[in-house]
């Protein structure tokens, strides 16, 4: 991801202000949305437009600006009834990457508390 793509100063203030167990809590639960909007019914219109809705405050939340976009298309497309395989395929793209930069970022927290 890069810094456009992720607001650090917003992850940095959930990390003051939450503990790093809810942190994981809430980096599970937006993986869990995007496992759900890719691997779920397509045809399920409704289903997708709330999981993206959901996805995508959830995503700005943690500071994933791309994926809130992305989200944020896929919900518009929803409510317009146009096609949903490049929305989805987008958001799962960039859900993929911002689980890996968590991961990343976790590992790198939990080094720099261990000194």
């Amino acid at each position: 991801m890069s810094g456009h793509e992720f607001d650090q100063a917003a992850f940095d203030e959930l990390l003051a202000i939450f503990d790093e167990e809810r942190i994981e809590a809430f980096i599970a639960n937006l993986r869990q949305l995007s496992i759900g909007l890719t691997r779920g019914d397509v045809t399920a219109v409704d289903d997708i437009e709330m999981r993206a809705h959901k996805l995508a405050s959830r995503a700005g939340i943690l500071g994933c600006s791309r994926l809130s976009e992305l989200s944020l298309v896929l919900e518009q497309a929803c409510r317009d009834r146009r096609d949903l395989r490049a929305p989805l395929s987008a958001v799962e793209d960039e859900a993929e990457r911002t689980s890996l930069y968590f991961d990343a970022r976790m590992v790198d927290r939990r080094k720099r508390m261990a000194r």
